[in-house]
């Protein structure tokens, strides 16, 4: 399984979901859009258009993807399970 999260530094839920990963000790991909702008259309168009942080995009081992759009921890566990 690979994890790969767009966000930025100050926003509030992408903080929670850097802790989330650290306490579970989930190894993850972080990219700051704020730091590579090219990312900015990733995000957009999985959100239908709109500018959603954290996008975080999980790629299963059987090659399917879920893709979690401001996801509380409870939607981060259940995607990791």
């Amino acid at each position: 399984m690979t994890i790969k999260m767009y966000g930025t530094k100050y926003c509030g839920d992408c903080i929670r979901a850097r802790q989330y990963f650290a306490d579970h000790n989930v190894a993850y991909e972080d990219f700051d859009i704020e730091e590579h702008p090219e990312f900015i259309k990733i995000i957009s168009d999985l959100n239908k258009g709109k500018m959603i942080t954290p996008t975080i995009i999980i790629s299963y081992d059987d090659g399917s993807e879920k893709v979690l759009s401001e996801p509380s921890n409870e939607d981060l566990e259940k995607a990791l399970a």
